[in-house]
């Protein structure tokens, strides 16, 4: 799945909160960091 196609689904999903985990090595240093894409050692409570 995309980057997009998985902001797609959450949108979707109507979902409150979106991280976007597991992802490639592609993006632009400007948006390898910005929201939604999780870093290296965040935690989650469901």
């Amino acid at each position: 799945m995309t980057r997009e196609g998985a902001l797609a689904l959450a949108e979707d999903l109507s979902a409150t909160e979106t991280r976007v985990v597991h992802t490639a090595h592609f993006y632009p240093a400007e948006e390898a960091f910005e929201e939604p894409l999780a870093v290296d050692g965040e935690v989650y409570e469901l």
